[in-house]
């Protein structure tokens, strides 16, 4: 095995940690909330520091309760829906590139995995009614005892 091999190749070498490259690349893999070992240092070489959290705001997860600065949850004749309200101010000084329709995109594909509490939702409950806005209409199973006007 790859432990067997490793062990070998780094036999008599004390200060090597042989244990720690598998559960390590199995906690990244797997993108695990609880991680061991939760700073990595990555140097950026010859970047400013502006560059530097453009870097970090591109490989930083973000939630969108986060960066939404109202719900609001809308009834209007024949229809009822969720209104999040994206704080672009904050979202500019992160350096983020988050508009409406990407935040939908993301919302989306996370509503795709197969054990997802969003799953229910599709692409015709999610709109993006501007830049900083998206609309979510809850499907039928979703309502509850909330009726349609």
């Amino acid at each position: 095995t790859q432990m067997t091999l490793r062990t070998f190749h780094f036999a008599g070498v004390a200060s090597m940690s042989i244990t720690q490259g598998v559960p390590r690349l199995v906690e990244v893999i797997n993108a695990n909330k609880n991680i061991a070992t939760p700073v990595v240092t990555a140097p950026i070489m010859g970047a400013s520091t502006v560059a530097a959290q453009a870097v970090k705001a591109r490989i930083e997860r973000v939630l969108l309760k986060e960066i939404v600065s109202d719900v609001a949850e809308v009834v209007v004749p024949g229809d009822l829906f969720l209104r999040f309200t994206l704080n672009v101010p904050l979202i500019q000084e992160l350096q983020l590139c988050v508009t409406a329709a990407s935040a939908r995109t993301a919302i989306l594909a996370f509503a795709r995995r197969p054990m997802s509490p969003l799953r229910q939702l599709g692409d015709a409950n999610i709109t993006a009614s501007s830049r900083k806005e998206l609309h979510v209409t809850l499907p039928p199973a979703l309502r509850g005892d909330r009726q349609m006007f």
